[in-house]
């Protein structure tokens, strides 16, 4: 089982894995190995696109949602045309609202965080073992890292948590696999495919995000942001399709709130919602050069 800090709750909670018999076959039996060869796992997870995106698919929803207790009035776009119409939903506006001030969660999932990270020094973290350099294909700097796991059941679209800027974006091709505690590949994160975008915060100093892919997670849509364009405090930044992901934050001047922290040390995953105030600029930063 899998056990994650619920912060608005204030209790510990057993996460429901979405599909954890095939997750189990996959990671954890010899068939499963073979089964995980990198182009078959590239052609499954194309596969389990084109069927939620089948008009067809439209009728596991009603399942999933009452499955997962899954709160049907918070999101826009009911009734939905396909299951990755529903696993891709929006929140309906003012739901999730980020603080006018400070580090807002730019996505909602389970979050570990770690500070004073060097960017060329390997570090781990629960059962990950990461270099940001390679991470990023040495897109950033050191400093804090979070890093927000997304499940099947929670919204999969991730935002800004500040205006700013875009400096610099890449897209590093790799596997799909997941990204689930289940899965015992320490080097994860920089094995799977993914976008990452350095970005000059008007408040927060400078940001670089990372959205990897993860099983079944063929396609990550960005918003159509170039180099050198601006964006909003709030603003959609992209989503995933249909399966588990993950986003990475690299922060040089933000410090992370003391109980998420504590708990991260303890290699424990704190539930974050969307928005909700996770830590703040550094006193000594300067957070834009603009």
């Amino acid at each position: 089982m899998i056990t994650v800090w619920d912060r608005q709750k204030k209790c510990p909670i057993q996460e429901d894995v979405a599909g954890l018999f095939w997750m189990l076959f996959l990671y954890q039996t010899w068939a499963g190995k073979i089964v995980r060869r990198k182009w078959l796992l590239s052609l499954a997870s194309k596969i389990m696109g084109l069927i939620a995106d089948n008009a067809q698919s439209a009728s596991l929803v009603a399942p999933f949602i009452k499955k997962y207790s899954i709160e049907e009035e918070l999101f826009e776009g009911a009734p939905y045309p396909t299951f990755n119409a529903f696993f891709s939903r929006a929140f309906r506006p003012g739901v999730r609202p980020f603080p006018s001030v400070g580090l807002g969660s730019p996505a909602e999932g389970r979050l570990l965080a770690i500070e004073n990270v060097s960017f060329d020094t390997p570090f781990h973290i629960k059962n990950m073992h990461l270099t940001l350099a390679e991470l990023t294909c040495g897109i950033g700097t050191g400093g804090t890292a979070l890093i927000l796991r997304l499940c099947p059941v929670d919204y999969h679209r991730f935002h800004f948590p500040d205006s700013g800027r875009v400096l610099e974006t890449k897209v590093i091709p790799g596997a799909l696999d997941s990204v689930s505690p289940i899965v015992d590949m320490p080097y994860i994160l920089q094995h799977n495919a993914r976008r990452v975008t350095r970005c000059q915060m008007d408040h927060l100093g400078e940001m670089t995000f990372v959205e990897i892919g993860a099983l079944c997670v063929g396609s990550i849509k960005q918003s159509p942001l170039l180099v050198g364009d601006r964006f909003e405090r709030g603003q959609e930044k992209g989503y995933f399709l249909f399966g588990g992901s993950c986003v990475v934050v690299l922060m040089r001047d933000c410090h992370v709130a003391p109980d998420i922290l504590a708990r991260s040390l303890d290699n424990q995953e704190t539930l974050v919602r969307l928005g909700e105030s996770i830590g703040h600029l550094t006193a000594l930063a300067h957070p834009s050069d603009t």
